[in-house]
């Protein structure tokens, strides 16, 4: 994954080797919602993650490993 440079509550990241639109409905199939601008041309491959607590972060990295494999 690719991350922008963020000094906000949330991260801008590509994911690598996978669509941001299928990663996105992993995640939302999940109860994890996250942010997708398909409209929007220069970040509609980006997927907007806002940071939660220790568990939340944990939850989300393991639906998207599980995703990945």
């Amino acid at each position: 994954f690719s991350v922008l440079p963020s000094a906000t509550n949330f991260v801008l990241t590509r994911p690598a080797g996978v669509s941001a639109e299928d990663l996105f409905k992993h995640l939302q199939s999940n109860l994890i919602y996250v942010r997708y601008f398909p409209k929007v041309e220069r970040i509609k491959d980006y997927l907007r993650i806002s940071i939660g607590s220790q568990a939340e972060m944990e939850k989300v990295v393991q639906v998207i490993q599980e995703f990945l494999q």
